[in-house]
């Protein structure tokens, strides 16, 4: 894999019109964040006046960036071409802790047929 190509990311189980050559496996990235005193005091005051904690969804955004990237990384070591069934999880690990987890199934494809227009897709992480 050229280590300019990106890596597609899709929801999906497959890519229209391209093929899966090899299933790597099942990879992963995570992050533990914590809103700190600043960020608790915002998510309690929130529950008094209901409405969005910006620096809630602001940390929220950067953990799922941090974990994205993570597991992308991981799918370049395998020299992956794709991840195909990328889905987010969280989960409490210690109090006011949240771990974000990424996953999916790393695989590599058939190259493209000549003629067709290539696939894109934006930079991990973005």
């Amino acid at each position: 894999m050229d280590p300019m190509q990106p890596v597609i990311l899709t929801t999906t189980d497959s890519l229209n019109g391209r093929q899966v050559r090899s299933t790597l496996g099942l990879i992963e990235g995570s992050s533990a964040v914590s809103p700190g005193i600043g960020g608790g005091i915002s998510a309690s005051l929130a529950a008094w006046n209901p409405g969005r904690v910006e620096q809630l969804e602001e940390l929220l955004r950067k953990a799922r960036a941090m974990a994205r990237r993570e597991m992308v990384e991981r799918a370049r070591e395998l020299e992956a071409d794709a991840v195909l069934g990328v889905r987010y999880a969280t989960s409490d690990i210690y109090q006011g802790v949240s771990e974000i987890m990424v996953y999916g199934t790393a695989v590599t494809l058939e190259p493209e047929p000549a003629g067709r227009p290539r696939l894109t897709a934006p930079p991990a992480g973005s």
